[in-house]
């Protein structure tokens, strides 16, 4: 994979970024207003996206068998 692709895959989704960037400032906002640490706030959307994927992956597994 050369950065080319790189390159090519964020400029791809940039669309998509545009709404989900305020998504994230006004989450991590309210995180941080209810008491969680800065840093805990950019994490926990982190982990429970891949989570969400791990489970995807073993749910389409299964469906392969």
């Amino acid at each position: 994979m050369s950065f080319n692709h790189i390159l090519r895959g964020m400029l791809l989704t940039l669309p998509i970024m545009i709404g989900i960037i305020p998504l994230g400032i006004i989450f991590g906002a309210q995180a941080v207003q209810a008491g969680f640490e800065p840093l805990a706030a950019i994490f926990m959307p982190a982990i429970n996206f891949a989570g969400v994927l791990n489970l995807r992956s073993f749910l389409y597994g299964a469906l392969l068998r």
